[in-house]
C-alpha cells in the first residue's frame, strides 16, 4: 500500500510539474510567435520549416526508440544505458555530416533558395540534442519534471529574447535558427550539470538488444508516423512553394499548442506511472477510464471551441498578412479534439507491453493518410488539409479496439463515456457558426466578436454538461481531488 501511495504522489507530482513545464514553456513560445509573425513573413517560417523536417527526420533516426525503452524498462541499470548513448551519439553524428555535405541537393530537390546554409546550420546541432534527450530521459525516468519545467522556462526566455532582438534588427529567418540555437545550448548546460546518469566506460551489449526491441516498435510507429503526418508538408512545398508552407505553419500552430498544453503534459508521464502498475490490469482499467473521461471533459471542448473561433483567433493573434491560416487550424483543431482522448490509448498499451499494437494503429494511420493524400484530388490547402485529417482519423478504431480488448473495458462503454462531452461540444460549435454572422453585423471588431461568440459556445456546453453527464463529470474531479490529497499527504 505504501509503495502504491508513494508511486500515485509522486505520478501527481509529475503531472503537475510536466504540466508547468509544457504549459509555461509553450505559452511563452506562443507568445513569442505571435510577436515574430508579425516581424516575419511567410517565406521565413517556411524556409525553417523546412529545414526542420530534415533535422526532425535524422533525430529520430539516431534516437532507436531508446528514449521510450528506458523510461518503460522496470530493472535498468546505468550502465545499461551506456553503449545505447554511445550508438546514438555517434550515429546522430554521422547523419548530421551527410545532411552537412548533401545540404546543397536537399535546397534544389526542395526547390527553395538559400535553404542549404540553414539546414546546415540546424543539422550541426543534432548530436548536441541526442545528448540532450539522454540526459532527459533519466529525469523522467525519476519522475524529475521540477528541473525539466524550469529548464524549459530559462531555454525559451533567453532565446526567445535573442530571437526578437535579431527579429528586429531584420535578420529575418535567422532570428529563428538563433533561437534554435540559444534554446539548444542552454538545455545541454542545463541538464548535464546536474545529470541524473553519467556515461561510463562498462559496456552492456545484450541490454542494447533488450532496449533495442522495445524501442524498435517505438521507433517504426515514429517512421510511419512521420510519413503520415509530415507527407502533408512536402506535398505543400511542391505544389505551393515555401510561403504557402509557412501559411500551413502558422495555421497549424494553434493545433499543436493545444496539443502541448492538454496532452503532451499526461502523455510524459503516463508511461512512466503506468509501466510500475502495469500487472494490476483492473488498476488499470480504472485509470483508462478516469483519464480518456478527464481528457473529453476538459480537453475536447477546448479544441472544439478553438476551432469554432479560428477566423477571429488567426485575424486577432498573426494579423492580416496570415489571411487564410483559420481555414488551416479550423479541420486540425476538429481532430485534435479526438486525438486528445485517442492518445490515451498509446500509453496503456505500451505500459502492458505491447507497443506493437500502436504500431499496428500507426501503420494503419500512415498508409490511410498517404493513400488518401496521393488519391483524392484536391484544388486547394483547405482542401488538402481535410483530406490529411480524414486520413488521421482511420486509426481511431483501431486503438480503442486494442485497448478495450487489453484493458477488458468495452466499446460500447468507452462510447458512453464520451458521448456527452462530445455531443455538447459539437452543439456547440454549430451554435457558434449559426451566430456568427448576425454578430458580424454588429460591427464589434474582431476580438469583443469572439469574446461573444466563445461565450455562448461555454454557456451552452456547460449547460449540456450539466443536463447528460452530471454524475461523471463529478466523478471525474472527484478523481482528480483524490489525487491531489495524497500528493499533499505524502508531502505532510
Amino acid at each position: 500500500m505504501a509503495e502504491t501511495n508513494s508511486i500515485g504522489s509522486a505520478a501527481v507530482r509529475g503531472v503537475f510539474w510536466s504540466i508547468i513545464q509544457n504549459w509555461g514553456g509553450k505559452l511563452f513560445t506562443s507568445v513569442l510567435f505571435i510577436v515574430l509573425a508579425r516581424f516575419l513573413s511567410p517565406t521565413d517560417y517556411g524556409m525553417v520549416a523546412a529545414a526542420g523536417l530534415v533535422l526532425m527526420l535524422i533525430q529520430m533516426l539516431s534516437e532507436f526508440g531508446f528514449a521510450d525503452a528506458i523510461v518503460q524498462k522496470r530493472n535498468l541499470e546505468p550502465s545499461d544505458i551506456n553503449l545505447p548513448f554511445y550508438v546514438s551519439v555517434a550515429v546522430a553524428t554521422l547523419l548530421a555530416t551527410a545532411v552537412c555535405v548533401f545540404s546543397s541537393e536537399l535546397e534544389s530537390w526542395f526547390e527553395v533558395n538559400g535553404l542549404a546554409p540553414i539546414i546546415v546550420a540546424i543539422c550541426v546541432l543534432l548530436p548536441l540534442n541526442t545528448a540532450s534527450l539522454f540526459q532527459e530521459v533519466n529525469y523522467r525516468r525519476a519522475l524529475a519534471f521540477k528541473p525539466l519545467a524550469i529548464r524549459t522556462f530559462i531555454s525559451n526566455i533567453i532565446g526567445g529574447g535573442v530571437a526578437i532582438a535579431f527579429a528586429i534588427m531584420g535578420l529575418g529567418v535567422w532570428s529563428l535558427v538563433v533561437q534554435t540555437y540559444v534554446a539548444t545550448v542552454v538545455t545541454l548546460i542545463w541538464l548535464w550539470r546536474k545529470p541524473h546518469w553519467l556515461p561510463g566506460t562498462t559496456l552492456r551489449p545484450g541490454s542494447l538488444v533488450e532496449l533495442l526491441r522495445f524501442g524498435s516498435s517505438a521507433l517504426g510507429l515514429r517512421i510511419v508516423e512521420f510519413g503520415s503526418t509530415r507527407l502533408i508538408d512536402f506535398i505543400i512545398l511542391g505544389r505551393y512553394g515555401v510561403a504557402v508552407f509557412g501559411l500551413y505553419t502558422v495555421g497549424s500552430r494553434l493545433y499543436q499548442l493545444l496539443m502541448q498544453l492538454l496532452q503532451s503534459a499526461l502523455y510524459d508521464v503516463s508511461l512512466t506511472v503506468l509501466s510500475r502498475v502495469s500487472h494490476e490490469r483492473e488498476r488499470m482499467a480504472e485509470l483508462y477510464k478516469q483519464l480518456i473521461v478527464i481528457s473529453a471533459i476538459v480537453s475536447t471542448p477546448a479544441f472544439v471551441l478553438f476551432a469554432a473561433l479560428a477566423p477571429e483567433i488567426c485575424r486577432v493573434l498573426f494579423g492580416a498578412q496570415w489571411q487564410g491560416a483559420d481555414e488551416i487550424a479550423r479541420p486540425l483543431l476538429l481532430l485534435g479534439a479526438l486525438q486528445c482522448v485517442q492518445f490515451q490509448n498509446g500509453p496503456f498499451l505500451s505500459a502492458r507491453g505491447q507497443p506493437n499494437k500502436v504500431l499496428i494503429a500507426g501503420t494503419v494511420k500512415s498508409v490511410s493518410t498517404i493513400l488518401m493524400i496521393l488519391l483524392i484530388p484536391t484544388d486547394s490547402i483547405s482542401e488538402l488539409v481535410i483530406v490529411y485529417v480524414l486520413g488521421q482519423l482511420a486509426s481511431t478504431p483501431f486503438t480503442f479496439f486494442f485497448v478495450s480488448r487489453e484493458l477488458d473495458v468495452p466499446l460500447l462503454r468507452i462510447i458512453l463515456l464520451l458521448l456527452p462531452s462530445f455531443a455538447s461540444s459539437g452543439l456547440g460549435f454549430f451554435l457558434v457558426q449559426w451566430m456568427r454572422p448576425e454578430v458580424a453585423s454588429l460591427a464589434l471588431g474582431d476580438f469583443m466578436s469572439g469574446l461573444m461568440l466563445g461565450s455562448a459556445f461555454v454557456v451552452i456546453y456547460f449547460s449540456l454538461m450539466a443536463l447528460l453527464a452530471r454524475r461523471q463529470a463529478r466523478s471525474a474531479l472527484l478523481f482528480v481531488m483524490s489525487k491531489m490529497r495524497s500528493r499533499k499527504e505524502a508531502n505532510a
